[in-house]
Parts: C-alpha cells; structure tokens; sequence
C-alpha cells in the first residue's frame, strides 16, 4: 500500500489532522464535478468531512457489505465456507489480486449470538496455514497456525481448541489468554482469542501445490475432516454446545457458492460498493452500530500476551523486537481498533457535517438544502475518484529494492493515525484483507530492473539464487511457509482488478492427461467431476484432449471450452459438458480503446455440435492447471540452471525449454495497457535469519549496521522483445546451414536483451538472429496472408536496424520516420495483397540474411500503417497472434481496434542456394 500512501503523502497535513482537500480540489479539479467549483466554507467542509469519512470507513463499510453478500451466497454467520477449487482467471467480482497459491477458507462470526470454539485438528503431516481472525475494521486480532501453535508432538497429534469472545463476553474482559471449560467429556483447556467487534471475519489460507490435483485432494481431506473421525478438520461450534458435548460437530463441506436467483439478488445489491454518497453512508452508519469503535483498556492489563493474539507490538518480530525499530512494551497493548476520547471527538466533530457519528450512525442533517445535497453527492463522486486513482498508481518500490515495492510493518493492523487509515483504507480497496507481516510479506512490482513499466511485449526472468543448502532441500525464498510469484494483470476501469490472466491456461506443463469422456445419445459429454470443480466459474473451464479419441468435430492435443454443464442424474460424482473451440473476454474501456480483459466476464463461444459420433465414442483430456504462480510447492519440477539457481521465464509465449518454469503474461487484449502486468512475490511465515524480508527497508547497507539485513527478492531482468519466432520454422536445409555456420542447429535469439521501447511490438521478420551469421546469405519465407476487411491493401516490408523499429538514428514517431520507412521498403514493387475478401494468400517473399523487417501497410483509404502506435497517433493497430503470425487493422481512425483486417501467418524458413 505504500503506493497507494505516497500518491497522498503531498496532501497530508504536518499535524496528522488528514489531508489537505483544498489543495486535493485545486490539484485534481478535473475529477470534481461542476458543482465542486467555488466552493463557500461551509461548502468546503461537506467536501472535506466525505472525503476524510470515506478514507476512515470504507474498511468498515466492506466488511458491512462482504459479510451481506458471503452470508447469503456462501455460508450463514458462524459457518465455514471450505472453497474446493483455487482462483483462477475465471473468477468473477473476486476480492482484486487472487491468490492462486492458496486454499481458502471463509467465515463470518456473529459472536452476539454467544461465543464460538474453533477447532483446528492434528497436524501429523505438518501442512502449512494462516487461519485469520479480523474483527469489522479489518485488523488483525488473531492468527492460528503452525507459526503460532506448539511444536510439541502432542499438540500436533491432537486438536486444538480456541474460545472466540466477543465485546460482551466475560472471557473477553477477563485478563487470562487460556480458559478451562468443563465440559460433558472432562475439563478442556482453551486459548482466549479477543474479538474486538461482534461480528468478525475468517480469512484463512492453506499453502498447497495447487498445480497438483492429489496435493490439492490432501489439502481438502485436511481442511474437512471426516465424519466418522473425531476431532478432524476444521470446524466451528457455539460454547454451548461445546460445554453440553465436549466435542464440536463435523460440518458437511460448504464448497459452492450459491447460484440461484437470490444469490445473484445478493450480488446485484451487496456485490459492489454504493454509487450514492447516501447509499454508501448509510451501509457505514448501520455497520457501525452493529460494530461499534472498540474502547480503549487500561494501559497494563495484559503483560503476557500470545503469539496467535495480534497486536500493533507483534505483527513483525524483527523490528517488534527489544532493541528493533518498533518495539513496543506489553503494557501498551490495546485492542487495534480503539479510539481514545480525543480521537473520537475528533473524528465526530469533523465528519458531524455531514451527519455521521461513530455511536449515532448516520442521519443526513435535516437542514441541508438540495445545494448541499448536491455537494455531498458529488463529494462522495470525488472521493471515489481519487482513491481509485490512488490505487492504479504502479505498484513498485525504488532502485534500490529492485523496484519492488516491501510493506512489511503495519499491515494487517494499523495504528490509528490519517497516515495508517489511508494504508488500511487502501488494503481495503486493493484486497479486503491483509496478513500481518510475520504471517506473509507481498512485495509488488510493475518494474524491470532498469525501471521501465512491465509490458508482456517484451520477454523477463527473475533468477532465484539458493539462500541455503538444507537436509530437507535448497532453500530459495526467505520463508518457513512457502513462497510464490503470481502475474497480474491491471486493469484501471475495474474495482476488482489486478486479474489473473487467461494466457496461465497454455502452460500445459502441469497438466495431466488423465480424465476420460464419453458422448451420449443426446451430444453431452460423460465425465467424473474432478473434486475442486467450482459451479461458479464452471463456464469458460479449459480442457486439452489427448492425441486418442473418435469424436468427430473435436480434435486431439487440442485446448477446448466448458460451454455448458448439466447435472447427470444417473450419478452425482459425473458431469455432462459441452464444449466450444472459443472463448471471447469482455473488454473494458481505456482511454477509448477496448483493450483490457474483466477477469471472468467472458463467454465461451458456440458449442461443438458432436452429433456426427455414435453414442458411446470417447476421447482422452486433461482439465488443464493454468499457471498464474510458481513457487516452493513446484520445487521439485522447476528447473535448476548448472548454477543451481532457479529462472523462472516470463513472457507471453511458450519458451523454447524449462517449461515448467514459464510463468505467462497477458496475451490477449489491445493497447499498451492490455500488456501491462504486475508481479506478486507471497513469503508466508518470514525467516528472521538475514537476510530477512522482515527487516525495515531503509538499512540497506550490508558493512556499516548491526543487526537485521533486509532481503530484496531478484530484480524482473527485461529480455528481448517478444516477436515472430519465424527460426522455429527453418526447414532441414536452413538447419544444415545453420550448423555450418555457427556449429549448432538450434538458436535462441530471445535470451538477449533488447533496447526498450513502450510501444514496440514485434511484427518484425528478424534475420539477424545468429550474431552475423546469417550476413551474405538469402532466405525465402513463405508465408500465408489472410483478408477480412473490405479493404484491399497493400504489405510492405522496410528494414530497420533493431528490433523496436529504429532507421537512421530516427524512431517511429519521429519527424521524417515515415518517409524513411518508404524508402527502405524491400519490396517496393511487389507488395503483399489479397484481392479476394474473407480469404487466404499463400505466397514467399526473398530477403537477405542478417536485418532486420518490419511490416508498413498502404490502405485503399491512403493511410500509411506502422506497428509503433506513435506513427499511428497513438492508436496500436498491429498485435502479435502467437509465435508465427502478426494481425492489424485497417483503418486509422474508424477501425475496431481489434487488429484483425489483415493476418500474417509465416509457414517455413528456407535458404536460398
């Protein structure tokens, strides 16, 4: 969130009394509405109290809202919801940023109605969890796992159980951390975990492999128990029920979201915040009477505090220690949420303007005027826009952190200062929820090494030294959990981006050719459903077939759709499918241009008629494991370099080797923005030992401190330009002459590193791919070019002198670039085109060997096209499809910006004698 902070910190007042909304309305003017416009003073505090009550509520007005929508489309208050499958690029109106490294488990206590036990089972096989307790304002108040929880074997050969105690329970005003219970079964001893509201959230994850269908069966088995095994799984029970039985009940799994009409009632009006200032101040004035602002204790009640109860004195236990950065004495524990006497009336006093009182709730002042009105709407408008310009600020850190940006003190509770309520209110925003620090560290980044913004047109790595040699392995990220790198993908016009991306489905590498399905009489295909199918995004679902099978219409090593699904009566454990060939995202809007997929709300495209296949017919497939992360549960299949350091490949195409290590970037979209992405490192459970990523950031001198040395994860090192791969297509003749050449066959030209340039797209035909090599030599490139416009137009090729279009020392957008490009065209008087609409030339265009081509299109219209969108007045008409082949559109200023006019598809490489 440090982004999100630093984008307000010019705005933030000396004396910690907020911001600055003066100086905000002057800055950002075109955000406020015309009737934020000279402003009086009595004008400008309904502006100012909005403003400064959306920053320090929202939390509260989420969680308000989340708990609305979970209780009614996952599970009732005080039941878990025990999620089976793991997010994925499908997930629709998800919390932003998904994690695809984990299990999760949800659950939304309402402790008026008594205290809760909490039961967490043996842990025999050490499986690695953060179950998390934040009460309504989204601070931590307690955090059970391995990392908390004795090591001893009898704790993890049996259950353990904890008491949640709400605001009115006596347990909670006591002073003890442990309770004995007499129970029907003997006495138990209990651990107190303090709940500072009445109503609370679970947000609990359970590392996994979650590439690997029988890790994820055995995570699931360990989350849910059995029936017929006492003390299994995790379950939930009131203190009642407890006392009476001695034991809490087995719940049958709660896996899927509901999906019928009143779910989609629930989501329709709690799934998204209030578009009216009065909407949204009402959800805050009735969350805050059902979760009223914690009260302060008295300063030394409690001297031995826990692990699992979390306060602002233990979230880090490298600065939290004596002698740390932050460290903070046990007898000044409070509860994260409490507000002194001061704090309150402050608050009050400022946000009384616009009606709301942190005991009272909110009620619109009688005396306002439709004027004031007016303003307090269009406040709330502002309001909205700046945090959501705050939050698309690029998330990443400075030079000397490699760019990635490391928050790792105050999160997951925050200190009651403006400066802490604009990180919680950015948390909030960003992901609902956040782990303390010594639970998990997330470093983001949108940069590479140099600081240029990530773009998925070009190739990255991240090189992952060993941190040390182990009798249990090589250890390679600062965590005793695990840890992982995720690829985002922003999206600025969306309240739930970053998304995971869809290009995660075409690394196969995880994928297992291992289902079998079989067609009916009526054209569905019969399959088991796998245990973490998920209802909820099972439209969309990817599939690869197998290279047997004698279904007409579907073909082998083939990536299919979940086009529609239908219960089969005859046996719940099956499914019945159809399938589509395609899957079209919806786009949103930026700037114009429809370029950045909504993560899940697309749609697969018509479903494959099979009717031509006897029933019975059957094929082989694989539900496919698309690979938005890779981390320390994929250890054992990553590959390691002669080094011994781990490279994991980022890019938006197959590599060429190490698969198992390629992390996909966008692929799909227009613009530049539809390449951006963003990184995501989890270090679940931090080490202490140095260097740690639980040391403040500021020392980063290793010869000149004593002390914690903090841990930079590996810069994103840019790579080539990602572009035409057109050696892959050398036939025996180009291999023979390659070999002569440079005494190898093979070549991978995209190991380099290329110059960067934004706009750059690489439609280009390189032949300058084995270091000069290839100088003196021609090249024939066949080539198909399909039409699907109604223009017939004109390719040209020019030769340039790098990959990012560079000629004569000029660049694409620059004065006389054009003109230059004409002049070094190659095949002035022989251009591509196709006189036939809807239809396929085949044909071989000649070029030297050693340069460097890139495509310039003549239209009918007279408009000279280039890839660079800076020739373009900023509009990208030309993308890459795939490997082989690049597409553009036609037309300048009226096309559809979806580059699909014209396609250039390259069949074979082959020298000429």
């Amino acid at each position: 969130m440090q982004n999100f902070t630093d984008w307000f910190k010019p705005y933030l007042l000396s004396d910690q009394n907020g911001l600055n909304t003066s100086a905000l309305l002057d800055e950002f003017s075109d955000l406020a509405g015309s009737s934020l416009k000279g402003l009086s003073r009595n004008e400008e505090r309904i502006v100012d109290a909005c403003l400064h009550a959306v920053l320090w509520g929202y939390p509260l007005a989420e969680t308000y809202r989340y708990r609305q929508l979970g209780t009614k489309v996952q599970a009732k208050e005080n039941m878990l919801f025990k999620p089976s499958s793991v997010a994925s690029w499908l997930n629709k109106n998800s919390a932003p940023a998904p994690n695809a490294s984990v299990l999760y488990v949800t659950s939304w206590l309402n402790l008026n109605k008594g205290d809760r036990i909490l039961q967490t089972p043996a842990n025999t096989d050490e499986n690695y969890y953060i179950w998390a307790i934040l009460d309504s304002y989204i601070n931590t108040v307690g955090s059970i796992g391995p990392r908390t929880q004795s090591k001893s074997n009898a704790t993890q050969d049996s259950p353990n159980y904890y008491l949640l105690a709400g605001p009115s329970s006596p347990y909670y005003s006591g002073n003890d951390w442990l309770t004995t219970l007499r129970t029907m079964q003997g006495n138990r001893t209990v651990r107190i975990i303090r709940v500072d509201t009445p109503y609370a959230w679970v947000t609990a994850r359970f590392g996994s492999d979650t590439l690997s269908e029988s890790a994820l069966a055995n995570t699931h088995d360990f989350i849910n128990g059995a029936e017929d095994i006492a003390g299994s799984g995790f379950q939930i029970t009131s203190i009642d029920h407890f006392q009476r039985t001695g034991s809490v009940p087995y719940q049958e799994p709660i896996s899927q979201s509901s999906t019928n009409q009143k779910a989609e009632k629930a989501q329709k009006k709690w799934g998204s915040i209030p578009s009216t200032a009065k909407g949204f101040f009402d959800q805050l004035g009735t969350a805050l009477q059902d979760s009223p602002v914690p009260a302060q204790i008295k300063p030394g009640t409690f001297t031995n505090i826990p692990d699992e109860a979390i306060w602002l004195g233990n979230q880090n236990k490298v600065q939290n220690a004596l002698g740390g950065d932050h460290y903070l004495p046990t007898s000044s524990y409070q509860p994260s949420s409490a507000l002194s006497n001061s704090q309150t009336k402050a608050l009050n006093k400022r946000f009384s303007t616009i009606g709301l009182n942190l005991s009272r709730g909110f009620t619109m002042p009688s005396d306002w005027n439709s004027r004031d009105r007016e303003i307090f709407e269009e406040s709330y408008l502002f309001s909205n826009k700046l945090l959501s310009k705050a939050t698309t600020t690029i998330a990443s850190g400075a030079k000397a952190t490699n760019y990635w940006h490391i928050g790792n003190y105050n999160m997951g509770v925050y200190p009651n200062t403006w400066h802490n309520w604009l990180v919680r209110c950015g948390v909030a925003i960003d992901g609902g929820a956040a782990n303390i620090p010594n639970d998990g560290v997330y470093p983001t980044t949108q940069r590479d090494h140099n600081g240029y913004k990530l773009s998925s047109r070009y190739n990255y790595s991240i090189t992952l030294p060993p941190l040390s040699e182990e009798l249990g392995g090589t250890t390679y990220g600062p965590a005793n959990g695990f840890w992982s790198f995720t690829i985002y993908q922003p999206n600025a016009g969306s309240a739930y981006q970053p998304f995971l991306v869809e290009n995660a489905i075409n690394n196969l590498a995880y994928t297992s050719i291992d289902a079998r399905a079989t067609l009916t009489a009526n054209g569905w295909l019969r399959t088991a459903k796998p245990d973490n199918w998920n209802n909820s995004t099972a439209k969309g679902t990817a599939l690869r077939t197998g290279v047997d099978g004698n279904i007409e219409g579907l073909d082998a090593e083939t990536t299919y759709y979940v086009q529609a699904t239908r219960r089969d009566h005859s046996d719940e454990n099956n499914l019945l499918i159809k399938l589509s060939a395609s899957y079209e995202p919806s786009y949103n809007v930026v700037k114009g241009t429809p370029g950045v997929p909504i993560g899940g709300q697309g749609s697969p495209g018509p479903a494959i008629d099979l009717s031509a296949t006897a029933e019975g017919s059957s094929l082989s497939f694989g539900w496919i494991q698309p690979v938005a992360q890779l981390g320390s549960p994929q250890q054992d299949r990553l590959e390691v370099d002669e080094d011994g350091k781990i490279v994991l490949e980022l890019r938006a195409d197959q590599p060429s080797s190490a698969r198992t290590n390629w992390l996909p970037t966008p692929n799909s979209g227009w613009g530049r923005a539809a390449h951006d992405f963003q990184v995501m490192a989890r270090y679940y459970e931090p080490t202490a030992d140095n260097p740690t990523i639980l040391a403040a950031v500021k020392h980063l001198g290793r010869d000149d401190i004593d002390g914690s040395i903090p841990y930079i994860p590996p810069p994103v090192e840019r790579k080539s330009l990602r572009r035409l791969s057109i050696w892959e297509q050398l036939d025996d003749a180009g291999r023979t002459l390659l070999q002569q050449r440079t005494g190898n066959n093979t070549v991978d030209p995209l190991s380099g590193t290329d110059r960067f340039d934004a706009d750059a797209v690489g439609a280009i035909l390189d032949l300058r791919w084995a270091n000069g090599a290839l100088e003196g030599s021609n090249w024939d490139i066949r080539y198909d070019y399909s039409r699907n416009a109604d223009y017939i137009n004109e390719l040209f090729f020019y030769r340039v002198d790098d990959v990012t279009g560079l000629v004569n020392d000029l660049r694409p957008g620059d004065s006389g670039y054009k003109a230059a490009a004409l002049a070094r065209r190659v095949n002035a008087d022989q251009p591509i085109n196709n006189a036939t609409n809807n239809s396929t030339y085949s044909g071989t265009l000649r070029l030297e060997g050693g340069a460097i081509y890139m495509p310039l299109v003549l239209t009918d219209a007279g408009e000279l096209l280039l890839p660079n969108a800076r020739s373009t007045g900023n509009v990208s008409l030309f993308s890459l499809v795939g490997s082989d082949a690049f597409a553009f559109d036609d037309q300048l200023s009226s096309g559809d910006q979806h580059n699909n006019d014209g396609l250039f598809r390259v069949t074979g490489l082959t020298p000429v004698a």
